[in-house]
């Protein structure tokens, strides 16, 4: 078994401690699928992947400020994803960030004696550790309540929770760990959608998805707009030997 997370913004595969890996198995009936295909001569085209496009896409989906987004009908665009340049303005230290789950889903398990219970699965031995990270994050118009999971935090942090509490020795959850308080500040794009279930009737978001804004290429702006000085002296230099010559000319 291997677990499917998100790094800034692209799947990855990671190990668990029931994983086991076989590079390019012997296997008959694969061996001859093989082998048949080999003696095809017109062999399938490739083309080149667009999860550049579709990456582009996401980032530029919807584009808003965030006081533009709290205009905005909750009802009439719950299903709507909207993006926005931003920051992780603080979080909030008051609520866990993050909780035990079940082992077969992803529903918050509950303490039962000397283990865990899932509503649906019943009593679970060893429940899995998920990010649930309250914040505010603001732009230069105003700021908002959003929610960022496990997926979008394991992708912005690099690491996962099972290994953020475990491996990292972080097993309160009320105590932020450093690298939680270290992504605050940074200029992000966020890819936002209105939460079904608004905690005490407060507007807030859910984090789909972050993204690297992207840099503008000064040097060849630049290049492109200043003038050269060299070239500059040099056509100042040309004018001043044209001039000379055609006085000499008018003195003979």
């Amino acid at each position: 078994m291997m677990k499917v997370t998100k790094y800034k913004g692209t799947l990855q595969l990671g190990s668990t401690n029931a994983t086991t890996i076989v590079i390019n198995p012997a296997i008959a009936d694969l061996e001859n699928v093989v082998t048949r295909f080999g003696m095809i001569r017109d062999r399938p085209r490739t083309y080149p992947s667009t999860s550049t496009s579709i990456m582009s896409s996401e980032e530029d989906e919807n584009r808003i400020t965030l006081e533009q987004l709290l205009q905005k009908s909750p009802k009439e665009n719950k299903r709507i994803k909207f993006t926005c340049n931003a920051s992780i303005k603080e979080i909030d230290s008051s609520r866990k960030w993050f909780y035990k789950s079940c082992s077969e889903c992803r529903k918050k398990v509950l303490p039962k004696e000397e283990k865990f219970a899932c509503p649906d699965h019943g009593e679970i031995k060893s429940p899995r550790f998920m990010y649930a990270v309250n914040a505010t994050i603001a732009d230069d118009t105003t700021s908002v309540a959003v929610v960022l999971f496990n997926d979008v935090m394991t992708s912005l942090l690099g690491m996962d929770c099972h290994d953020m509490v475990v491996e990292e020795d972080n097993p309160s959850p009320h105590i932020l760990p450093t690298p939680l308080r270290a992504i605050r500040g940074k200029l992000k794009i966020f890819q936002l959608q209105f939460r079904e279930h608004d905690i005490k009737h407060k507007m807030t978001f859910t984090v789909l998805n972050v993204f690297e804004p992207k840099k503008p290429n000064n040097d060849i702006a630049g290049t492109s707009s200043r003038p050269s000085t060299k070239s500059n002296k040099r056509q100042v230099k040309r004018s001043d030997d044209v001039e000379t010559v055609a006085k000499k000319k008018q003195r003979n």
